[in-house]
């Protein structure tokens, strides 16, 4: 029976190199001298060996093959080839036994059918790990070295400089379209915002009417973005900007780093902006801050639960003059305060006065804890029905999520191996990956055998006489009386969510909303209809 060839490089660098040839011809005189038929080769070229062998692209092809007995044995150059980790190489090990394919190395004297060839194996799997970890471990104690003395190590150079001979340099260089540099717009945030006191959002504003770019390529300068940035300033641009003290003269190095042992480096690069403007830019963003913290004059009861009909983005609470100067609460879609770009149309939607919405919400959800037959009913009439649609509907929502989860860990691979991201992100992605589809496995068997087990019945009628006591706790609730977190927690337990939607009628003065509300137990949705000014009982809801 033919055999399998299996390479593996962990670099893009090594990949150029041809490393992965070497891998490949040696195994062709290999199976020359031992005569023996190739079925294929299969390589993974970049791919860290931390990764299980069957998420990597050419190793779950291998699998493949392998579970439809397409060859017996896979040869690999050294066991360093099969994986860096001694999990990951004693899981591929049992695995491939498992569908009755054996392992064999060209370089090294492997077997695992005798105690002792099984003791091999999982030493030479921790000799391969502890020449990872070494190389790794040296790998950063340089890089720490290099920090210190002040060079520049990689990632996405800060907008304003640019690396001359691993060093970062001010860039001085006008930007095409434009009769600033880089410095120079630095330099004018920090201006507009210590001494004009400008907030981020209106430095924004500016910067996009100058029609400024957020990031000049120089020639393709290392470091720099390799993928188009966003070709507008955003206000959450401007305050990371301000913040950070590589413009005062000090560079943070280490800040997203993994290693336990990695601690910050404080290192000096030439500076933008004097130290006494930044400390002026950012006391002016404590001042926003706490003009902005007084301007809440109530707690919102219902924030984060209301979501709006038309954009899909959360209501949130704020509060308008009313007759007498009195702060009136309203909830209003996020879309209107949120930093939109020019030319880009604002929601439709109408506001809604918080203190009206609040009690209904409140008021229904105190019956429905005085009277839980209703959510008992709900659930067994569903029970009863379970509609086979909805069920196959679920089943391929499973799938195609599942599909989903697998095209993107070849995405995420593919990252790592342009290293976009790095290893130790590579490994928490994938480790979400398998977790997420093992979620969705477990589902998706759940579905296929859907029959109630006793021991569940049993949990429900547990559940039944609870919720009957408890209602029976609540017949004499005040509402008034209740604290402002015991409504929020009944609120939660109850409600799923809140849908306000607004819809243009040309033949009306007034838009024409509606406030659908979701319940967390089976029952149709409380929908209320506004409409002739958005009026009910002559209250009104929204302006």
């Amino acid at each position: 029976m033919p055999v399998a060839v299996y390479c593996r490089v962990s670099s893009e660098e090594q990949a150029e190199r041809g490393t992965i040839e070497i891998q490949k011809e040696f195994a062709a005189k290999y199976v020359d001298l031992y005569q023996l038929e190739v079925f294929d080769y299969y390589c993974d070229d970049g791919i860290s060996g931390t990764i299980p062998v069957e998420a990597r692209p050419e190793g779950s092809r291998l699998f493949r093959d392998a579970r439809e007995k397409k060859f017996d044995t896979i040869l690999f150059y050294k066991i360093d080839r099969l994986g860096r980790k001694v999990r990951v190489i004693l899981n591929a090990v049992h695995d491939l036994e498992e569908l009755g394919v054996s392992i064999r190395s060209m370089t090294e004297p492997l077997e695992t059918e005798t105690p002792t060839g099984r003791f091999m194996l999982t030493s030479l799997a921790g000799i391969s790990e502890l020449e990872r970890d070494t190389i790794l471990s040296r790998m950063w104690a340089g890089s720490q070295r290099a920090a210190r003395l002040g060079n520049w190590l990689g990632g996405i150079v800060p907008f304003g400089y640019h690396v001359v001979d691993k060093q970062l340099r001010i860039s001085d260089d006008i930007m095409p379209g434009c009769n600033l540099s880089e410095a120079d717009v630095i330099q004018l945030i920090f201006d507009l915002s210590g001494n004009q006191k400008m907030s981020a959002i209106k430095i924004s504003d500016y910067l996009n009417a100058l029609n400024i770019p957020t990031r000049y390529d120089l020639n393709g300068i290392n470091g720099k973005r390799k993928k188009n940035a966003s070709s507008i300033w955003y206000p959450s641009r401007i305050l990371s900007i301000i913040k950070s003290t590589t413009y005062k003269g000090t560079h943070k190095y280490g800040k997203r780093a993994t290693n336990k042992n990695s601690k910050i480096i404080l290192r000096p690069v030439p500076a933008i902006v004097s130290n006494e403007l930044w400390e002026k830019a950012n006391e002016t963003l404590k001042i926003n801050q706490i003009t902005a913290m007084r301007n809440a004059v109530r707690e919102y009861l219902l924030r984060g639960i209301i979501k709006c009909g038309n954009c899909g983005r959360t209501y949130m609470g704020t509060a308008y003059s009313g007759s007498g100067r009195k702060k009136i609460p309203y909830y209003i879609c996020n879309a209107k305060n949120s930093y939109l770009a020019h030319n880009t149309e604002k929601c439709i939607s109408k506001n809604v006065r918080a203190d009206w919405l609040e009690h209904l919400v409140l008021e229904d959800c105190i019956k429905i804890l005085k009277s839980p037959n209703k959510i008992l009913n709900m659930d067994s009439e569903k029970e009863q029905e379970s509609p086979t649609n909805e069920v196959k509907k679920e089943h391929d929502q499973i799938k195609a999520s599942l599909k989903k989860l697998s095209e993107e860990r070849a995405s995420i691979i593919e990252l790592y191996r342009k290293k976009i991201i790095s290893e130790t992100d590579l490994s928490c992605q994938l480790e979400k990956l398998s977790t997420e589809e093992a979620t969705l496995q477990e589902r998706l068997k759940m579905k296929i055998d859907s029959k109630k087990s006793a021991a569940t019945k049993q949990n429900k009628e547990k559940t039944i006489s609870l919720l009957k006591e408890f209602a029976d706790r609540c017949q004499n609730l005040d509402p008034e009386k209740l604290s402002f977190e015991t409504k929020r927690a009944i609120i939660e337990l109850i409600v799923e969510k809140i849908t306000v939607t607004t819809e243009s009628a040309p033949e009306k003065y007034y838009p024409e909303i509606s406030v659908d509300i979701e319940y967390r137990f089976a029952t149709t949705p409380n929908h209320i209809a506004y409409v002739e000014g958005c009026t009910v009982t002559g209250s009104a809801l929204c302006t």
